[in-house]
């Protein structure tokens, strides 16, 4: 998801497309339930007559498990009606390819994202979807999954800052001394190292949410990869590493990505050690792509 993104913007500030947020109001009562689903009377909507019934659900509801599946479904079917086309490699993005027509289309749950090349026929399709669907047209893109993007004359910048603030608040690091960097060199963690926590809820949680802070931070996939190898069995060693990221964070919270047009030339850069990992011996890689000086992956 978080690559489908970075390239889909890398091509639009290369193309000066303007891109387009939308919102999709009680997304789940829109789809339409392929299975028998029965549920009790609402209080206070009960039949008096009879008590004892159970309703008969046609449309999902919010808080069925299949709702996210069901409201997907029909969305993706109604666009693919329409003219666009699925993404192979990714069912988050819609194609929609006519003549001289390209437009883009990301939806994450409710939450949609529309790049286009053609500024009329774009609004011609928000007020399609609006027939079928109850839509806020919220303009153009400002706040998507957590990322704050902010317009300037060079290009588009995107950062994560409120999202940082809410977690190191919620992990209590506000007010934790910064470090300029997020591993120490030349050490890597071991399954061995310190002792095992007594609760392991809260270094999976912290890990969660820091997942999504990658989409704007790349440079933290490689200390993401080592403390997410032990969370079946954290040790306190692993929980300092965590810790070492958070007071990371919070030196560069306001640092981001900045998008601006240019060549889009495609670059790959790997790399590897050997035999480096303390356990069992195998060898680590990574490798990094670049479309236009932007890492997309």
């Amino acid at each position: 998801m978080h690559t489908t993104i970075r390239t889909v913007i890398a091509l639009a500030v290369h193309h000066c497309w303007p891109i387009r947020q939308l919102d999709v109001h009680n997304a789940f009562l829109y789809g339409f339930l392929t299975k028998e689903v029965y549920m009790r009377q609402p209080v206070r909507f009960v039949d008096p007559n009879f008590s004892h019934h159970v309703c008969h659900l046609h449309m999902s509801l919010y808080g069925l498990k299949q709702a996210r599946r069901v409201w997907f479904k029909r969305f993706s079917n109604y666009l693919e009606d329409i003219g666009f086309s699925r993404f192979r490699s990714d069912y988050s993005l819609f194609i929609y390819h006519r003549q001289d027509i390209l437009i883009f289309l990301l939806i994450y749950v409710y939450d949609i994202l529309i790049i286009r090349n053609n500024s009329t026929i774009i609004f011609q399709f928000i007020e399609k979807f609006g027939t079928h669907f109850s839509m806020r047209d919220l303009g153009n893109l400002h706040y998507f999954l957590g990322v704050e993007a902010n317009y300037t004359n060079g290009g588009l910048y995107l950062c994560q800052t409120k999202y940082i603030i809410e977690l190191l608040l919620r992990t209590q690091f506000q007010d934790a001394n910064p470090i300029n960097s997020h591993v120490p060199a030349g050490r890597k963690l071991s399954r061995y190292d310190g002792a095992p926590l007594p609760d392991a809820s809260m270094y999976r949680s912290i890990i969660g949410a820091l997942q999504y802070i990658i989409f704007t931070h790349p440079d933290l996939s490689f200390a993401m990869n080592q403390v997410c190898q032990f969370m079946h069995q954290p040790t306190s060693s692993h929980w300092m590493a965590v810790k070492r990221i958070l007071r990371y964070l919070k030196k560069i919270l306001t640092n981001g990505l900045f998008y601006k047009p240019g060549a889009l030339s495609l670059q790959g850069f790997s790399d590897a050690d050997y035999g480096g990992d303390p356990d069992d011996k195998h060898s680590t890689g990574g490798y990094c792509i670049y479309l236009g000086g932007y890492p997309i992956f």
